[in-house]
């Protein structure tokens, strides 16, 4: 296990104001540490929750379908 490498989890909470919907969203983080610095930040989330918090769904935007060309 690397001592400069921290991993965590939290969540975040807003109202959409555009459209008074929620948004509830749990996120783990994992941080690398240099020189007593951050130095790396990645950030994983449930891009479908924010997708959908902002009034979109995922069959609206992608599909795993062929589409056919005329």
């Amino acid at each position: 296990m690397d001592p400069d490498v921290v991993y965590t989890e939290f969540q975040g909470e807003i109202e959409v104001l555009a459209n008074n919907k929620n948004y509830n969203n749990k996120y783990c983080c994992r941080f690398t540490i240099s020189k007593g610095k951050i130095s790396s930040y990645v950030e994983y989330f449930d891009p479908i929750i924010l997708l959908e918090s902002l009034g979109d769904t995922i069959s609206g935007t992608f599909s795993l379908q062929n589409e056919k060309k005329d």
